[in-house]
């Protein structure tokens, strides 16, 4: 029997990046159903501020400018992160180019959010004090 992660392996980039898209898709409305479902205005779901969207990209910005000062002071650490890396994704016959690894990061992202913040984290709230949703469902 093969290991699932063979079947990855043989697969094209755009087959996973299209992989990637649909699970995002499908998370996100779990996420809209359920924030629906408990009453909440489905048109607030996503609400786009300039400040908040600014301020996401000065802070990804920062985390960038820090881990990759990290890597490079830490240089036997950053190695070895490389190489369990390469262990741990060696079913990619093909590597993956940066646009695809921003699409996934992003991907990965929008879909948890909408899944755990939007849907998972508003329904325990309604059932749990706040910090105890917010634990369940950062779990």
């Amino acid at each position: 029997m093969s290991h699932p992660s063979e079947a990855i392996a043989d697969l094209p980039v755009h087959k996973i990046l299209g992989i990637t898209a649909l699970q995002t898709v499908i998370f996100v409305v779990i996420g809209l159903s359920i924030w629906a479902l408990i009453g909440r205005n489905p048109l607030a779901f996503v609400t786009l501020d300039v400040q908040q969207v600014a301020l996401g990209l000065g802070i990804a910005a920062g985390m960038i400018v820090l881990g990759y000062g990290l890597f490079c002071g830490f240089r036997e650490f950053g190695e070895q992160l490389i190489r369990d890396q390469v262990q741990q994704f060696g079913f990619l016959k093909n590597p993956l180019g940066p646009g695809a690894i921003i699409f996934i990061a992003a991907c990965a992202g929008i879909g948890e959010e909408a899944l755990f913040r939007g849907g998972i984290l508003i329904l325990l709230d309604h059932y749990a004090p706040f910090a105890l949703a917010l634990i369940v469902s950062s779990g």
